[in-house]
């Protein structure tokens, strides 16, 4: 009678090795996507999901005040933009997609990198920060500003865990 190699104690410790070995490689895999991957919670805040709306908007030559209204505070404001858009003609160069830069109890930046590579827009700035209030549950907009100097960075995932308003 021939023994089967991978029974025994022997044979249970091999198999044992090599699950051992796949869950570490596993474990090591993950946390280097971790590592490497970018802090998206800035990207997916409800701030800056409201600014990308309003951005949508203005990108489709979008006419429609009541459209904008749950963008802002004021109505004057939607019916301001609604009012300057020419109907299916983009408001608004490219921009690369909105971030929270800031955020406190209940307000928040949200910074917009303008990309007009098609130079339709030639004296659009190249950055606008978007400021936002939280008014009855929801992210409005209150102002916007085109800073000089230096373009204010993403808050991080942890940056933005310590402060949880508004999520």
């Amino acid at each position: 009678m021939v023994a089967n190699r991978r029974s025994g104690s022997c044979g249970a410790t091999f198999v044992s090795g090599r699950r051992i070995a796949a869950c570490l490689l596993i474990v090591t895999i993950a946390i280097a996507v971790t590592a490497c991957s970018d802090d998206t919670a800035a990207y997916e805040h409800p701030a800056a999901v409201a600014v990308a709306g309003v951005l949508e908007l203005r990108s489709a030559g979008n006419t429609d005040t009541v459209a904008y209204e749950p963008f802002f505070s004021d109505p004057a404001l939607a019916a301001q933009l609604a009012g300057n858009t020419s109907p299916g003609t983009s408001a608004v160069p490219d921009w690369q997609e909105p971030y929270v830069s800031r955020l406190a109890d209940e307000s928040a930046d949200v910074v917009v990198r303008w990309d007009d590579a098609a130079g339709a827009f030639p004296d659009w700035p190249k950055v606008t920060v978007f400021s936002l209030s939280l008014l009855d549950g929801r992210w409005v907009i209150v102002d916007a500003t085109d800073p000089p100097g230096t373009t204010p960075p993403p808050l991080t995932d942890e940056q933005l865990s310590d402060k949880t308003v508004g999520n």
